[in-house]
């Protein structure tokens, strides 16, 4: 059973930001267990009301944009326009570059950790839960 629980993508991770027109900074989505290696498949935002003017990034604590590519080309900003009221969700996947071309992920070695960055604060009231979803090897 315990190779099923490793070798399956599940829900690493649930971190509620509660106030998302605070200050911009990093959360810590997840750290990677000793021994392991973290390949991320999505992550989920859950907003409690409006958040379309909220911008952030997903990614390594060191590069914070090396898992969201982002809505505006290459900058790993993601732009959840589509959260337009409460309980709305958001799934944030790296994009394909080119038409054609293969999806290119990252392998999060041991001790690495997994941030959102809020580089862009929520102008109205607003709290968001992302859901980190992965597996390990």
């Amino acid at each position: 059973m315990s190779e099923l629980n490793e070798s399956c993508i599940k829900l690493l991770s649930t971190t509620t930001i509660s106030d998302l027109t605070a200050t911009e900074a990093a959360y810590t989505l997840y750290t990677v267990p000793d021994g392991k290696t973290l390949i991320i498949s999505e992550v989920w935002l859950k907003a409690s009301a409006v958040v379309s003017a909220l911008r952030f990034t997903i990614g390594r604590s060191t590069a914070l944009t090396d898992f969201t590519i982002g809505t505006t080309a290459s900058t790993g900003i993601v732009v959840p326009t589509s959260l337009a009221a409460a309980n709305d969700v958001i799934i944030i996947k790296p994009l394909l570059l080119t038409a054609g071309a293969p999806c290119k992920q990252k392998a999060y070695p041991e001790a690495t950790i997994i941030q959102v960055n809020i580089t862009t604060k929520n102008g109205t009231a607003a709290s968001g839960t992302f859901y980190l979803f992965g597996f390990l090897f």
